[in-house]
């Protein structure tokens, strides 16, 4: 386990190793590459994107936000510029987000090949999602997703318990 928190912290550390800044603390987005995390759209909902290169940023600006100027713009001609001045491209993104649907986004992210996804709200607590059931085998609890594939794969320690309910 610890290897793995080390692989994960690896990419921050290199960034503050030998008395370096270290990078912003960035929530959901990226802390050095953008963009690269959450962006509302008209409807309200809100669409994970990320940009990684070069070529996704000229898909980016062209057929997704259709701001080609923006990827030829001094501001933003290349990630670090990007990241320099990820306020104001980030009002410029929303600003051609704010006549979009969330699906019209992710089509346009979908066909010009950049990695997208969907925010979707938790509506219940993962507390108040588990279910259960008494089982000769003893307490069957578990999340309805893995109810399913328990039930599903039938076998296993809870699979009985699970076709009972």
């Amino acid at each position: 386990m610890l290897e793995s928190m080390l692989e994960w912290m690896s990419y921050p550390l290199y960034y503050a190793i030998d008395g370096q800044t270290a990078p912003r603390q960035a929530g959901v987005s990226h802390a050095t590459i953008f963009p690269y995390g959450p962006f509302r759209t008209d409807d309200g909902k809100t669409v994970m994107l990320g940009l990684q290169n070069e070529r996704e940023s000229m898909s980016f600006c062209g057929p997704v936000i259709q701001q080609l100027q923006f990827h030829i713009d001094e501001r933003f001609s290349s990630n670090s510029r990007r990241a320099k001045n990820r306020e104001e491209l980030a009002q410029l993104i929303l600003a051609a987000f704010s006549t979009l649907t969330a699906a019209q986004v992710i089509e346009r992210l979908e066909a010009a090949c950049i990695a997208n996804a969907r925010i979707k709200r938790a509506t219940r607590s993962p507390q108040e999602m588990y279910e259960s059931s008494d089982s000769s085998g003893g307490d069957a609890s578990a999340l309805p997703a893995w109810r399913e594939a328990i039930g599903r794969a039938g076998h296993g320690r809870y699979a009985s318990a699970w076709r009972a309910l």
